[in-house]
């Protein structure tokens, strides 16, 4: 079976499978990764995650019978269709069981990346092959890419770097493309129709493997759902009649399966009827929508006193724009410096190259902070200014505890003190009246 697979494997594919196979030899000769593969492995050999993963294959093979059936494939795209089960296929299955339940229209993204810039590559990599020399340079080049490209748009590290690399990424993958049209043109003998299927196998494998990754979040989200319900001590398991209302009232809303233990499990776990479980979703429902309200309502408060000044009745500035946000970074600053103060008895100087974007804490890039770090190394503040021009800081003074926090409508002149003008030691002190919690929940 092996040589016929070879035998409709193209040069690109055959590169492909080469340098996976030394990547696999590397990774299992080198001390320091063998234990890790050898956790992976019986990982995956366990039996819910080897169902998985062959459910999810049986699936993939109907949907493969069926574009056959439709001469949308042939065996000379079997290569291909195994690279991609073995590389996006099964990261697809992975990330909508981890992900998907945390992520509002994780689906609707996954299409769009089907038809967006990140199917560059794997349109490049079902372009028309080169020889086999070629290929072989060019198959790791673009893994390196790759990699640069996933590192650089992940939350953190999302920044003008991403679309450097989604820019180079475009390019490549369109070169790759035009040469391989430029070949179809040299050699018109060619199957024009099974280029065609080539470059859009990826887009039809993901689009067809979409339900199944569903149906496998959902699963993974209730199996989740009950072993968190499992952790409320009641001295009995739920009755089959609550587990039936809350599955009934919670359906495939995978947000809500994710949610709803945290929020509500306690009054869950000591539910008894099938009425009461459809009840308390019904209020969780109810609770939540009430909560989007208010989120909407403070956006929209936001938009409608941006560049107003003044302040409201209790004293609190009216244009809040980035103040939750700029709070929440500076206390993860904070802790931050604080941790590398333990570590090493200073604070470091360099925190802000080290940590790099803010954006997780919902600030935009460049972030707009500074930071100051005395010559000791035993004092630091930081600071930074909102859209309204209004400040916030955040500093220490001294090796013990030590948290003060600044608000005013200058940048602060100097380190934290009883003496400097802003500063207040919130861990003595009343929270100041600006570093009250925002109202957005």
């Amino acid at each position: 079976m092996l040589p016929e697979m070879l035998d409709y494997m193209s040069t690109r594919e055959l590169s492909m499978s080469i340098w996976t196979l030394i990547l696999l030899l590397v990774l299992l000769l080198w001390p320091a990764t063998r234990a890790s593969i050898k956790d992976a492995v019986r990982s995956m050999l366990h039996w819910k995650v080897s169902l998985s993963f062959a459910l999810y294959t049986t699936y993939l093979a109907s949907a493969v019978w069926l574009m056959w059936s439709l001469h949308l494939w042939d065996q000379e795209l079997l290569g291909g269709t195994v690279i991609w089960l073995l590389g996006s296929g099964f990261i697809l299955l992975g990330n909508a069981v981890t992900e998907a339940p945390k992520q509002h229209h994780f689906f609707k993204g996954a299409v769009l990346d089907s038809l967006r810039v990140v199917a560059v590559v794997e349109f490049a990599v079902a372009a028309r092959p080169f020889a086999i020399g070629t290929e072989l340079w060019l198959v790791p080049a673009l893994a390196v890419l790759t990699v640069f490209w996933a590192v650089s748009t992940t939350a953190d590290n999302a920044s003008g770097g991403s679309k450097f690399w989604v820019v180079i990424a475009a390019m490549v993958g369109l070169t790759l493309i035009v040469l391989s049209v430029r070949d179809l043109i040299l050699h018109p003998a060619n199957d024009v129709f099974d280029d065609v299927r080539a470059f859009f196998l990826p887009i039809l494998l993901g689009l067809a493997a979409i339900p199944a990754a569903f149906i496998a979040a959902v699963i993974g989200a209730y199996e989740l759902f009950a072993t968190r319900l499992s952790r409320y001590p009641t001295g009995h398991s739920l009755p089959p009649k609550v587990v039936l209302g809350l599955v009934a009232s919670l359906n495939w809303d995978l947000f809500a399966i994710d949610r709803f233990p945290g929020q509500c499990g306690y009054a869950a776990a000591r539910l008894g009827t099938f009425a009461d479980a459809r009840s308390l979703v019904a209020q969780y429902r109810n609770d939540e929508r009430a909560r989007e309200d208010r989120r909407a309502a403070a956006k929209r408060r936001l938009e409608e006193l941006a560049d107003v000044q003044g302040t409201d009745e209790s004293g609190r500035q009216l244009d809040r724009r980035e103040f939750e946000e700029t709070k929440r970074a500076l206390e993860w600053l904070q802790i931050c410096l604080t941790s590398r103060h333990h570590n090493t008895g200073r604070f470091q100087a360099d925190i802000l190259e080290v940590m790099g974007s803010f954006q997780t804490q919902g600030l935009p890039d460049p972030h707009g902070i500074c930071v100051r770090v005395r010559k000791d190394g035993q004092a630091w503040f930081g600071y930074r200014e909102t859209p309204s021009g209004y400040y916030f800081g955040i500093g220490a003074n001294g090796a013990g505890p030590s948290q003060w926090v600044y608000s005013m409508e200058v940048p602060p002149a100097g380190y934290p003190s009883s003496r400097s003008q802003g500063w207040t030691n919130s861990l003595v002190a009343d929270t100041p009246l600006e570093w009250l919690p925002e109202t957005m929940d």
